[in-house]
């Protein structure tokens, strides 16, 4: 699994790697010590880096991932 980029609010920087993905319900965790659930209204900036079948990488924007998925800002 690739690592993900988090920067917080309160101006904290997190790299690890995810460990749950629950944007309907507005939070995610990471693996290891920064494991604590991360809500998404609290994140200013998350990404990951993935492979795609062409060989390249492309940059996730894991908060627009997660309001394609359901997440609703609002809430």
């Amino acid at each position: 699994m690739p690592d993900i980029h988090v920067r917080l609010r309160d101006g904290t920087r997190i790299c690890a790697s995810m460990w749950m993905w629950r944007p309907k319900l507005g939070w995610f965790t990471l693996a290891g010590e920064a494991g604590g659930q991360i809500m998404l209204t609290d994140v200013v900036e998350a990404t990951c880096e993935v492979r795609t079948p062409a060989g390249g990488v492309e940059v996730v924007d894991l908060l627009d991932r997660a309001r394609r998925e359901g997440w609703n800002e609002a809430r």
